[in-house]
């Protein structure tokens, strides 16, 4: 029994060099090959052609976080929390205490948020808005509360690509049909 283990544990280590030395010899065959990557004991190829991001693409995935953490707080109640997304032309026309209460009323009425579903998308990039020319993004969500569904839109600006994009507003409404995507930020 004994040599049977041994020679087990010999053929392992016998098996284990040929596979490193095949992984060595491929790299020093090929030293050019600079799209050769080595994960332990296996080769993979990288893709050599990249999908190339849009910059809409890029600007919906961050509102998406945005409204990850926005609804992550409002599953809480803490409802303070997601006014620190702001845009701060929003406080041109309204107070953080304005989206606090519209927060809040969206509870009070249709009962404690259960959970959201991403409904729609849309974004553009130097469009002319309600804002002014900047970048705009759209997201609406079916929400479920524990009274009834709500459909909210959260809009997104930014000025350019350089700065962060913002909260700029948040709207919500029982009927679904009242609650749309711009048409010009609708990714065709």
């Amino acid at each position: 029994m004994k040599n049977l283990v041994f020679i087990y544990l010999l053929m392992f280590s016998v098996v284990s060099c040929i596979n490193n030395n095949s992984v060595v010899n491929s790299e020093t065959e090929n030293p050019q090959n600079n799209d050769t990557v080595t994960v332990g004991t296996e080769q993979k190829k990288t893709e050599t052609h990249k999908k190339k991001v849009s910059q809409e693409e890029l600007m919906i995935s961050k509102a998406i976080e945005i409204s990850n953490y926005f609804y992550k707080s409002l599953l809480k109640q803490n409802y303070t929390e997601p006014n620190k997304f702001l845009h701060p032309d929003v406080f041109d026309v309204s107070t953080p205490d304005d989206f606090t209460a519209s927060y809040k009323n969206a509870q009070i009425k249709m009962g404690k948020l259960a959970f959201v579903t991403l409904f729609d998308q849309g974004a553009k990039t130097q469009t002319d808005g309600e804002n002014g020319v900047g970048d705009y993004c759209e997201l609406i969500f079916d929400a479920q509360y524990k009274d009834g569904n709500l459909r909210e839109k959260l809009i997104f600006f930014r000025k350019d690509s350089l700065k962060e994009l913002k909260l700029l507003g948040y709207q919500y409404h029982q009927i679904v049909d009242e609650v749309k995507l711009t048409e010009k930020l609708r990714i065709k």
